[in-house]
């Protein structure tokens, strides 16, 4: 199996920032203001901006910003049409020390010593300290440029924005860090107990059921071998060879599993491998988990296959852009389709979701529209996963998800979690729903 969540003390550092960004703002713009001359008092009100910006991530409010700071350049003029600049000398004057002040920060923040938490925040203060000496100054009438004051800031800011360093590496580790420990990542946890049932394989669209799986065998309750390397852990995307002994064509293991390399990777693969063999090993009994209801249901053909029918699957199901462009489906909105609930339920799907579907397969060909229906049952993943044990020969259980399911008292507003996770008391795989097992070699 194979999906970042920022880490609070991330997330205040992020926050810090931008309260400091946002009274930096506001103090290029008081310059901009009261020294309307200092053109790099403009530039700095930029710099922030573009900042805060980035941070956000929205084009849309740096248009909605340039638009309103361009606005108000222009009303000023039209106002005070009487404006005199000073003279070009004051302002070039004015602006190359200012910027030389910056470039001076900007390189002391790019030192080693800069480069780190301590040292940055230390340059952060220290600007602040010299933003608010200059304003001191101008308000007590010293003849001191507004820009000189947040020279500083402009090069501690355009350092941390343009540049990797130690605060933002810092800040990504801390998101890695979080995102290992708060997601529903997880390699594996397999008992060396002879004889203990082991998930190695479980559909993933039962999400809630999995984070309690995931819980329960952390917890040493539940042995499993299932693998699911979200995006943003070290794993992530990376690739693992094929062993010469297994005979397989492709440079890594996406080839057989999905017919081509995939940006996920295939890494997962290989530690579930390691999983598997141990549980073997320990003579554990090994136990397949199929959708509600579709027990032994969604097998490929063989592992040798899976990759092409993979492909195929892929194809058909890009389709429904094809199907959404059509009369049908228009018909369909319009006679109340756009009104079924969009609430996901226990298995990931919503009523508006499952009659899309449904839809979507009546519009396909009658071979096509079968191929999809003799794929559910398992989730991709699970499909090679299956493929492999049998192709080892190793026996398995086949078990009905809903032995893990149960129904709560329905709420007339919210009907669609009918379903939710059904807890065991001891261990999660106990005495599961036997569908059928394959014979022992």
């Amino acid at each position: 199996m194979y999906g970042p969540v920022y880490p609070i003390m991330a997330g205040g550092a992020i926050c810090c920032f931008g309260c400091a960004s946002f009274i930096f703002y506001c103090g290029c713009t008081a310059a901009f203001i009261h020294f309307q001359a200092d053109l790099l008092a403009v530039c700095a009100t930029g710099v922030t901006v573009g900042w805060i910006t980035r941070q956000l991530h929205s084009r849309y409010l740096a248009a909605l910003v340039a638009i309103i700071f361009c606005s108000y350049i222009a009303v000023r003029s039209i106002i005070r049409p009487s404006f005199e600049f000073r003279p070009f000398w004051d302002v070039f004057r004015d602006s190359a020390v200012a910027l030389g002040i910056s470039v001076l920060f900007f390189f002391i923040s790019w030192s080693e010593l800069g480069s780190t938490r301590t040292g940055f925040m230390a340059l952060y203060f220290l600007s602040g300290l010299v933003a608010l000496g200059s304003l001191v100054a101008y308000y007590a009438g010293v003849a001191v440029p507004l820009s000189f004051g947040f020279s500083p800031s402009i090069g501690t800011f355009t350092r941390w924005l343009l540049f990797r360093g130690g605060v933002r590496e810092g800040l990504e580790e801390m998101t890695e860090h979080n995102t290992l420990n708060k997601t529903i990542t997880f390699e594996g946890t397999v008992s060396h107990e002879p004889g203990k049932a082991c998930v190695v394989s479980w559909p993933g669209k039962y999400a809630t059921a999995w984070d309690h799986m995931v819980a329960s065998a952390r917890a040493g309750q539940t042995s499993a071998a299932v693998v699911f390397l979200p995006e943003g852990t070290k794993n992530f995307g990376k690739h693992s060879r094929i062993p010469t002994r297994e005979g397989l064509d492709g440079r890594c293991w996406c080839e057989p599993l999905y017919g081509e390399k995939k940006p996920w990777g295939c890494r997962w693969w290989a530690l579930w491998i390691q999983n598997v063999e141990a549980a073997v090993k320990h003579r554990a009994e090994l136990q397949v988990y199929f959708f509600a209801g579709a027990c032994g249901k969604g097998k490929v053909g063989s592992f040798e296959t899976a990759g092409q029918e993979n492909l195929r699957r892929e194809a058909l199901l890009k389709k429904m852009r094809d199907f959404e462009d059509t009369d049908s489906f228009r018909d369909a909105e319009e006679a109340g389709l756009n009104k079924l609930s969009r609430l996901e339920r226990y298995d990931s799907s919503s009523q508006y979701s499952r009659e899309k579907y449904r839809l979507f397969l009546q519009w396909l060909p009658d071979s096509e529209r079968q191929f999809l229906q003799d794929s559910e049952g398992l989730g991709n993943s699970q499909k090679a996963e299956v493929a492999w044990l049998e192709k080892k020969g190793y026996r398995y259980t086949s078990v009905d998800i809903s032995r893990w399911l149960k129904q709560p008292r329905e709420l007339p507003e919210d009907r669609e979690h009918r379903w939710a996770w059904k807890p065991e008391p001891n261990s999660l795989v106990g005495h599961p729903v036997v569908c059928n097992e394959l014979p022992s070699p």
